[in-house]
């Protein structure tokens, strides 16, 4: 039996949720910067990066007074650059939004569903296209140089 591969790094993906809670509990002054860090289970580094981020954009009362604003919202993310994202570190090469993503997805599950065959160049070409089609798409440099949406 082939054993468990044992992890380098420790990293686990942040709560984003628990990470806003904790970002406003210690603007509020409920909480210091550490023991919200241990309460909301989050690393102290991370919090006080996040902090100096918000800080360097609002004071902590206009954050504070934004975030009151949006928390009677029905869920539904409005589009304001201004506001302070709470997402993966990844989402900054991220090129399709969620949507977009999930209707590539069901092209291609259709097209596999009527037995297309699309291969895997196909698909990479296919959302080549489909990035050169929408408007506002971030496409990475790579993509242009191959007319594909590959890496190099």
């Amino acid at each position: 039996m082939p054993r468990k591969r044992v992890l380098k790094t420790n990293r686990v993906l942040i709560d984003e949720a628990n990470m806003k809670q904790a970002i406003i509990k210690v603007f509020n002054g409920t909480y210091s910067e550490r023991r919200a860090a241990i309460i909301y289970e989050i690393r102290r580094t991370i919090l006080q990066c996040r902090i100096k981020r918000i800080l360097s954009k609002y004071t902590k009362e206009s954050y504070l007074t934004h975030n009151e604003e949006r928390a009677d919202d029905s869920g539904n993310d409005s589009i304001d650059e201004d506001s302070p994202k709470y997402s993966s570190k990844y989402t900054v090469r991220q090129v399709f939004t969620n949507d977009q993503e999930l209707e590539l997805v069901k092209y291609i599950k259709r097209c596999s569903d009527i037995n297309y065959g699309l291969t895997f160049t196909d698909v990479q070409k296919l959302a080549y296209e489909y990035a050169n089609i929408l408007p506002h798409c971030k496409i990475p440099a790579e993509w242009h140089a191959t007319k594909s949406a590959k890496d190099g």
